[in-house]
């Protein structure tokens, strides 16, 4: 369960299918996660081809980089798409449907002309927070500062 509240107030128009909040609202006593571009490379160094696969390693990517946080895609409170092509558009919404399960943070989304590498045709950034109450690693933390002491 999330600690950050989504805001889709009247009379904004409803988000576009569904897949993003207008707002979010990172809550007190929260701690922040900056996730780095993340591109369609695997852990195995490859790249694949297809549009689709390099979202879904990217999606992935931002997955084990919140694990290592001890947060997961409920946490994101914001992403930012930079792709190639506006024909990958609906291809990523369906994506983007699959992987968040129905979170919606607050996104943009851009058109660019070209990323870093000229074979990346997707990059994706990401912000999480989460409650302190809520972060094992915190807790642990404390623990361990206080048997220093």
């Amino acid at each position: 369960m999330t600690s950050n509240h989504r805001h889709n107030p009247f009379p904004v128009a409803e988000p576009y299918d569904g897949i993003y909040a207008h707002g979010v609202e990172v809550l007190p006593n929260s701690r922040q996660l900056h996730i780095s571009g993340q591109i369609g490379i695997g852990p195995d160094g490859i790249l694949p081809n297809a549009f689709e696969d390099q979202a879904r390693q990217a999606f992935e990517n931002i997955k084990a980089t919140l694990k290592s946080a001890d947060m997961d895609i409920n946490d994101l409170v914001h992403m930012r798409f930079y792709i190639l092509d506006r024909e990958h558009v609906a291809a990523l919404t369906k994506i983007r449907k699959q992987v968040m399960e129905g979170v919606s943070p607050a996104v943009t989304t851009f058109l660019v002309s070209g990323l870093v590498n000229e074979t990346w045709l997707i990059e994706i950034e990401g912000l999480a927070s989460k409650k302190l109450h809520d972060c094992p690693s915190i807790e642990s933390e404390k623990n361990r500062y206080a048997r220093l002491l």
